[in-house]
């Protein structure tokens, strides 16, 4: 299949999956060799024997189209599609490794296809100046500002130039979660006015990965002084300077950077041996119920901030070290992973297709401070857990109700449960049950300085 007929077939299929607004503008010019396609000139870049550019259907009224980032392997006469952006209407949005990963960041290996060799030929033949990078300007925090030396030129009072900043360590960019180490930009100066504009961007990983890319012109920007632009207008719009000798401040231009710490699960991450002792005895304190093996409930949670419900669906499943591990899907591609031991948190983990999943938020110390679990009598804990501006300490206290059948909460349920009330002292109060057979507290409302939150069950679904 050639690249043209296996695009179009892709955003066929996915578009109507995928969301988001695809900003496109700029000169597009047609691939002779390939009618039909079209690309953006200023998207060409060649980085030894790779070339980049972004290419596009001729656009087509009621039908899918696509606008691909094209990163071509010309030694070994490969492409891999780095990313594409499909429309069919007002449906638009970002796919990732040929429509497998939607709206989210995913690697995809080069390929090699004979159907493919006039597009190898047409790329790799464009008349581009392999890059030749120089170190400019030392940037706050560590960035380098280089300038691609091969790629300068003016024309009147216009210049044009290929950007590269370098990051000291790799970072995460919203919304697809894209990984980068460093940034490309294509450059327009105007020398006369002291203005620019990205006419198109592209996001690195170190080995010469495309993750992201922008290509929609930016609007002119002024120069200052402090604008890491600036020193790109000082070579460009520099006549008299000799390109081929400039040397800038010198230095390597690619630097190694820290591998970036292995995703980690909950699951992963031990509790500290005090910690655990605690848990003992909070473990033999509460009610001994024979449980589920797993449970899911649907519930409807309101919050006084937003007038508008939302559904959550909640996934128990309790351990057979007498801790619960419990999941919390909210709107898509967001959910919460936790390890609780009724109302304690013991760990938990967000996750998110909107930016980097974040790492365990572990509680790193636990007092209980009382030894009974009935009916009119309180018991409380003392929490530690890490923090960005240091440990984060609280209190709570919870009361104990009575028993009451836990088919009165929902006629899926039995056994007993315990209704609660909770009090983290000078932050906020929460109240629902404790069900002994899921081994789960379920906070039916909540106040905090942020407002109030109420839950309702919708539907539970058992496994025993």
């Amino acid at each position: 299949m050639s690249l043209e007929a296996h695009v179009v077939g892709k955003i066929a299929l996915v578009c109507f999956l995928l969301f988001g607004p695809s900003a496109i503008a700029g000169q597009w010019e047609t691939i002779a060799t390939m009618p039909g396609l079209e690309y953006l000139p200023e998207s060409a870049h060649r980085i030894g024997d790779r070339v980049y550019l972004i290419h596009r259907n001729t656009p087509r009224e009621g039908a899918a189209n696509f606008v691909i980032a094209d990163d071509l392997d010309c030694q070994n006469q490969a492409l891999r599609i780095s990313w594409a952006n499909g429309s069919l209407g007002k449906v638009t949005g970002r796919y990732y490794n040929n429509g497998k990963s939607q709206d989210r960041y995913a690697s995809v290996d080069f390929k090699a296809a004979d159907t493919d060799q006039v597009f190898y030929d047409w790329a790799c033949k464009l008349p581009l100046q392999p890059e030749r990078l120089v170190n400019v300007r030392t940037e706050q925090e560590g960035a380098l500002t280089q300038v691609d030396i091969s790629s300068v030129k003016r024309i009147g009072a216009v210049a044009t130039l290929w950007m590269r900043h370098d990051y000291p360590t790799i970072n995460f960019d919203p919304p697809y979660n894209a990984p980068f180490d460093s940034k490309r930009e294509f450059v327009r100066l105007n020398c006369d006015t002291s203005r620019y504009s990205i006419l198109v961007g592209y996001d690195f990983m170190p080995d010469g990965t495309v993750t992201d890319g922008m290509i929609a012109p930016e609007e002119d920007t002024a120069l200052t002084p402090s604008d890491s632009y600036a020193a790109a207008k000082e070579i460009a719009c520099n006549t008299s300077m000799d390109l081929k000798s400039f040397a800038g401040i010198g230095g390597i231009t690619s630097r190694p950077k820290p591998p970036l710490p292995p995703k980690r699960g909950i699951e992963d991450v031990a509790i500290p041996t005090e910690v655990a002792k605690a848990v003992a005895r909070l473990l033999s304190i509460l009610p001994d119920e024979p449980v589920v093996s797993e449970a899911k409930i649907t519930q409807t949670s309101k919050s006084s901030l937003v007038q508008t419900s939302r559904q959550v669906i909640v996934v128990i499943k309790p351990k057979k070290d007498g801790t619960t591990r419990v999941q919390e899907i909210y709107d898509r591609g967001v959910s919460v992973d936790r390890e609780v031991l009724g109302p304690v948190q013991l760990k938990s983990k967000m996750n998110s297709n909107m930016a980097e999943a974040s790492d365990v938020t572990l509680t790193t110390s636990l007092t209980v401070n009382s030894g009974t679990w009935a009916a009119g009598q309180e018991f409380s804990f003392e929490i530690e857990m890490p923090a960005t501006a240091g440990p984060k300490k609280f209190e709570m206290s919870c009361k104990i109700g009575e028993p009451i059948e836990a088919n009165t909460i929902h006629r899926s349920l039995a056994g007993h449960a315990w209704p609660l009330e909770c009090d983290r002292k000078g932050d906020s109060k929460m109240r629902g049950y404790y069900v002994g057979q899921l081994r789960y507290f379920f906070v039916a409302h909540s106040e905090s300085s942020l407002g109030r939150s109420d839950s309702t069950i919708d539907g539970i679904e058992i496994g025993r």
